[in-house]
């Protein structure tokens, strides 16, 4: 199991009809609604959906949908999608369903645009559609003879080419609706089916690092890629939420009270975050009962019905009867203490890197004025690699390490680095160029939201088209260090990073960048290898770069200033918002 943590956003895939009719199952209001209450108390995170799947469920869960939107103007959810604004969406979907608007009437009907349109959307770059019609082409050409052990019979894959084709030349979505009619297997209709939700599901989790709730009756096929145990299971959250009285409590779902269900879920709610957490712990026992007996359901609900959770209102009454509960757990089976204690006894360690040796100087530097001491250690797999171990008394362990500047060697080492050292938390500093001299300034930091691989294109004659993913640091990280930045007399900016392996010293280049990427805030060159690294591992990161220059006329008169800025800014949020 990897990305053990609850703090990862939560992907609705239930909410996706496509999803629902392929399974032949079906959900109340009541049970959706039921759904969304978990998923948000699951997280630290928000929880999330793409805005289109928001429009196609109003009719079917309208009291679920009002919920959500509840929610997502508290910053609880958010809508994700390509698109930013309401009319270039709707648009866009009125031409992609025009062909079938008795399945999608929502798009047509005016006045529903202002009423489900969102305040927090996410932008994720990259068409749905096309994403998922590459991946039927892969099928299709032979790059997947398998898919989830199912093989496609040639006669199969030129009936789908075929349909693929005409969905090209009509522009219109990849939905099953597409195949319906079409002369293939009712088996491979099925796999096909799930096939396009399963990379639907991907899509979004890859966007933003997320998670599915697992465990939901009739859903479980969607649940084995993620491979994360009972940590996001439902019904585990579920009967422990209605055990301790948080969930069956009528007072958290009464309307006038303004759904005091959001206030448990308040980043200054710390006893809430603290009974998550135990739940989590809870989790991991659990897992380890399953590995070795298969039996870790009836183990729990033996053992939960003596039991009182909900000994009071108060929350902290509450997380001291969950902690005696995980105590009896524990003396009840020498599995569940293993697995309990796994989690119990892991610190939060955190790797902090540099690129070049002048970032790495100015780094060590910065920690040794923090009052931080530190040693330097080889990686015992490779004595190529080294790392700077802390001592300070931070509740987490700090490591500090330099990559060497380029997207491959900071993957390389990344990899190396996070593999021994087991970290949860890595955050890239140093400096990067500015995009917008008019309104930024040398000096100033950047938190990316986001970071495009420049170096994945296409070239044709006329353009150059790009082929690069983009990924979203991890939302935990983004808040701690935006919040830090409203304190800090360091001007702090947040937005996109462009990433290659080009050192850019050149105005003709950097105003091509910017054609490209109107929304670019900085440029660098590890961002890459740092993303597709963590990704790999599942750890949580972040970038945050300081402005040395602007992509031209490069001096290195800035740098060491850039660079201190940038790990000071890192050094300060680590000791005041992460511990």
């Amino acid at each position: 199991m990897n990305d053990l943590s609850a703090d990862t956003p939560i992907f609705l895939h239930f909410l996706n009809r496509e999803l629902r009719e392929t399974e032949n199952v079906t959900f109340s209001d009541e049970q959706i609604y039921t759904f969304l209450v978990v998923a948000l108390l699951m997280t630290n995170e928000y929880i999330y959906i793409g805005d289109a799947i928001v429009w196609e469920c109003y009719n079917v869960f309208p009291k679920s949908i009002n919920l959500l939107r509840e929610m997502e103007k508290l910053g609880l959810a958010c809508f994700v999608g390509t698109d930013t604004e309401v009319n270039s969406f709707l648009a866009k979907r009125r031409r992609l369903y025009s062909h079938d608007k008795r399945r999608y009437p929502i798009y047509f009907i005016d006045n529903m645009v202002e009423y489900l349109w969102g305040r927090h959307h996410k932008k994720i770059y990259h068409d749905t559609t096309a994403i998922l019609a590459r991946k039927l082409f892969d099928i299709v050409n032979g790059f997947e003879e398998k898919w989830q052990g199912y093989v496609f019979s040639n006669r199969d894959k030129d009936t789908i080419a075929k349909r693929l084709e005409y969905r090209r030349k009509n522009n219109i979505a990849v939905t099953y609706s597409l195949f319906k009619y079409a002369r293939i297997t009712e088996q491979s209709k099925l796999n096909l089916r799930r096939n396009i939700i399963v990379n639907y599901n991907q899509r979004y989790l890859d966007a933003l690092n997320g998670k599915l709730m697992t465990g939901i009756s009739g859903l479980q096929y969607y649940d084995l890629p993620q491979d994360s145990g009972m940590f996001y299971d439902y019904n585990l959250h579920l009967k422990l939420f209605n055990k301790m009285g948080i969930i069956n409590n009528k007072e958290y779902f009464n309307d006038k009270t303004k759904y005091k269900i959001f206030e448990l879920r308040s980043a200054e709610n710390k006893i809430y975050q603290a009974i998550l957490l135990e739940i989590k712990r809870i989790a991991c026992g659990l897992q380890d009962v399953e590995d070795h007996i298969h039996d870790s359901v009836y183990f729990l609900e033996k053992n939960l019905v003596n039991v009182d959770l909900c000994t009071g209102l108060k929350l902290n009454e509450k997380l001291f009867a969950l902690c005696k509960f995980s105590n009896m757990l524990c003396n009840a089976n020498r599995y569940f203490k293993e697995g309990y204690e796994k989690m119990s006894n892991t610190n939060r360690k955190i790797l902090v890197l540099a690129a070049s040796p002048l970032e790495y100087k100015v780094l060590r530097k910065v920690v040794k004025e923090e009052g931080i001491d530190f040693e330097d250690k080889p990686l015992r797999k490779n004595e190529d690699f080294s790392y700077a171990e802390c001592y300070s008394t931070l509740q987490s362990k700090l490591f500090l390490a330099r990559t060497d500047m380029g997207a491959l060697n900071a993957s390389t080492t990344i990899n190396q680095l996070v593999e021994e050292l087991q970290t949860n938390y890595v955050i890239m500093g140093g400096i990067c160029a500015g995009m917008r001299p008019d309104k930024q300034h040398i000096g100033d930091v950047i938190i990316a939201t986001q970071i495009h691989d420049y170096d994945l294109s296409k070239r044709t004659q006329e353009q150059r088209i790009s082929r690069g993913n983009t990924f979203t640091p991890n939302r935990y990280l983004y808040d701690k260090f935006l919040l830090e930045s409203y304190e800090n007399e360091i001007v702090v900016d947040s937005g996109l990073f462009i990433s290659s392996n080009t050192l850019a010293n050149s105005y003709d280049y950097v105003k091509q960048v910017l054609s490209e990427y109107p929304d670019a805030k900085g440029y660098e060159m590890e961002g890459t290898g740092l993303m597709y690294a963590c990704q790999l591992f599942m750890d949580k990161w972040i970038l945050v770069k300081s402005i040395c220059d602007w992509g031209y006329d490069k001096t290195d008169s800035d740098q060491e200033m850039a660079a201190k800025n940038s790990y000071s800014f890192i050094l300060n949020t680590i000791k005041e918002r992460i511990g």
